[in-house]
């Protein structure tokens, strides 16, 4: 979300007026092995939302969530919906039993046996782990394509400078703590937040709860989030205004390509503009 100037939401956000506030993960050490969806939504979220209404003397705040932090942002909210004025959630793995996409075949075969092997090993899931899982999604012909296009596109000024940037991104996983990489999967395989049977510390992820703005942003040629795992969001919440905004981009793109920046962003700006007094 904030990659390099010219290509950086957070960047655009405030230049569009609106105060940024960004949740920079620490990577999850040996004795952080048990923290969970609970530590992580009802404790770290939490403490960031309490320290910018304490700073800036605000009570609802809008969180605008990416992936997996999308799912975090909407846990919060349905856990948290005093605090949360508008909700945006972008390109979110919700519904889990959707099942054309490789990484949807290869996230329903993590029985809990093996998931707790993991853990069992390593104490938490291992970077490279993560990194190999997503990329043995990429045909190879697709990772090649890339540095043919670098290579075409190296004399356009600063194109290899973002390359850069970008591959070190794609090279940046850190490990996933062991709790919630077990929750996560037992998520995956009963589709439990879709289904309000998610339990997160003592209550229910009840996603009827919602009764906030919602924007659900969803990249229609997204082969890292289907689509179709997005899609059903608004159907669950309980807020009058509500909605799908769909964008002809991929996962990556929706955060960091020139044209989402010039179109997609702007409408979701709009939105939030309209619904903030």
């Amino acid at each position: 979300l904030d990659l390099q100037p010219g290509r950086s939401v957070v960047e655009y956000l405030v230049k569009q007026g609106f105060d940024v506030y960004l949740i920079d993960w620490i990577p999850p050490r040996t004795d952080d092995r048990d923290h969970g969806f609970n530590e992580y939504v009802n404790t770290e979220i939490a403490n960031a939302v309490r320290a910018i209404q304490i700073y800036t003397g605000i009570q609802q705040i809008s969180i605008l969530g990416y992936c997996f932090g999308a799912l975090l942002g909407l846990m919060y909210s349905a856990l948290h919906s005093d605090n949360v004025k508008n909700l945006v959630t972008l390109t979110i793995p919700l519904d889990t039993t959707t099942r054309q996409l490789p990484i949807e075949h290869l996230t329903a075969a993590m029985t809990s046996r093996s998931a707790k092997m993991i853990v069992d090993m390593y104490g938490n899931a291992p970077a490279w782990m993560i990194y190999s899982f997503f990329n043995t999604l990429a045909p190879t012909h697709h990772m090649l394509d890339k540095f043919v296009g670098a290579y075409r596109s190296s004399a356009r000024p600063g194109y290899l400078d973002t390359f850069k940037l970008f591959e070190r991104w794609l090279h940046s996983d850190v490990p996933m703590a062991g709790r919630i990489f077990l929750e996560t999967s037992e998520m995956w395989r009963e589709n439990s937040l879709m289904k309000g049977t998610m339990k997160i510390g003592e209550s229910i992820a009840d996603l009827t709860c919602i009764a906030m703005p919602l924007l659900n942003v969803i990249g229609d040629r997204d082969d890292i989030v289907n689509p179709a795992s997005s899609e059903p969001l608004p159907e669950l919440v309980s807020s009058d205004d509500k909605q799908n905004l769909h964008y002809p981009t991929g996962h990556m793109g929706a955060a960091i390509s020139a044209d989402s920046l010039k179109r997609l962003w702007p409408q979701i700006t709009n939105w939030l503009s309209a619904r903030d007094a």
